[in-house]
């Protein structure tokens, strides 16, 4: 937000990034380690709840491409993040393959989760899409870094490039990047499809469970994956299948937003304090 409202504040931004990686990995790899080593609980136990803290390095990941962009004059520095968000990016895919698979296992097993915790099927989606948004941020900054410097200096490889290789090579990391996208989100359509299936297989939903704001992400990031894509190629497929995504998520989160006003907010207890409040102003008034 900051980089977005302030662009001149871009080192502050940058600080904030860096507080941002060291949360996230710890997040990553702390909650990680004490589902691993502390925790104990049965496999049936075991929902989609268990990939968040994968979620936030790819988050983190994409944030620090956005805020790479502001240091164009400093190549050094924008390559050091470019590396540490490629790194968070790996990380947080890798670690991802196995707990979906173990997610998945207990579907296999043991079947969809309840009715009331069936709006938690959607959470894998969203490492997939961030995950998607973020590796093409990545490589299109390390394009554009390789363009601007002319080739390969900052890493000792002082080579000798004409502006169309240049061109190619920023080409073909933006192609690279789009393959791996398009593999994450075939998937995160997978999962979306079958996510709807098990709530309408579950018959007619709960009028409201804050289980619901479970969706709201994984969609939002599915958004912006196909939205980049379409940055990226000007193909209108992508931008048609991200507008789907961004109208379910606005439906979405505009109807968590109503259900989380008209049922979590605890109305009576605050009318009670405010009339309490009220008649003893005016007793002491009297």
């Amino acid at each position: 937000m900051i980089y977005f409202l302030k662009p001149e504040w871009y080192i502050f931004a940058y600080v904030l990034w860096w507080i941002n990686v060291a949360l996230s990995l710890l997040a990553g790899w702390g909650i990680t380690f004490v589902v691993f080593g502390i925790n104990r609980f049965k496999e049936k136990e075991v929902n989609a709840t268990i990939l968040l803290p994968a979620v936030t390095m790819t988050v983190v990941a994409s944030t620090g491409s956005l805020i790479s962009e502001s240091f164009m004059d400093h190549p050094s520095w924008q390559l050091s993040s470019d590396i540490v968000t490629f790194l968070l990016w790996a990380n947080a895919v890798a670690l991802s393959v196995f707990l979906i698979g173990s997610y998945f296992q207990k579907l296999l097993i043991h079947g969809l989760p309840p009715k009331s915790a069936i709006y938690t099927c959607f959470i894998p989606i969203g490492i997939l899409g961030q995950g998607g948004w973020a590796i093409q941020l990545n490589y299109r900054d390390l394009g554009q870094l390789i363009v601007s410097l002319g080739g390969f200096k900052l890493v000792n490889m002082d080579i000798e490039l004409s502006p169309e290789s240049l061109q190619l090579i920023n080409a073909m990391l933006n192609f690279t990047a789009l393959s791996v996208a398009l593999f994450l989100a075939s998937f995160g359509v997978c999962l979306t499809v079958v996510s709807i299936m098990s709530v309408i297989y579950h018959g007619r939903p709960p009028l409201w469970t804050r289980n619901m704001w479970a969706s709201t992400f994984p969609l939002g990031t599915m958004a912006l994956s196909f939205n980049q894509m379409y940055i990226t190629t000007g193909l209108k497929g992508f931008l048609v299948i991200g507008t789907i995504y961004s109208v379910m998520l606005v439906l979405m989160t505009t109807y968590c937003m109503i259900g989380t006003a008209l049922f979590e907010i605890p109305h009576k207890q605050i009318w009670k304090a405010l009339k309490g409040l009220e008649s003893t102003t005016n007793s002491y008034d009297v």
